[in-house]
């Protein structure tokens, strides 16, 4: 297989309805998870998660449909 047709299969597998719509959909939502994530805030994240341990699991998922309603 030449480059030339690795570069069509995926050029096709692009125009694919089904990876066209999820490129649609969670394309912007990556690149903004990826510009917010880096070293610091995920030592953060690790050390308020070794802190805490589960006990903020239960607030975390009450608090999950309150963000969804208020999205609009």
């Amino acid at each position: 297989m030449s480059v030339t047709d690795s570069l069509r299969t995926i050029g096709g597998a692009i125009r694919s309805p089904t990876i066209g719509r999820w490129l649609r959909i969670v394309g912007p939502a990556w690149i903004v998870m990826l510009a917010d994530v880096d070293a610091p805030s995920v030592i953060t994240a690790g050390q308020g998660g070794t802190v805490s341990g589960y006990a903020l699991l239960l607030p975390l998922f009450a608090l999950v449909p309150i963000s969804f309603s208020c999205r609009r």
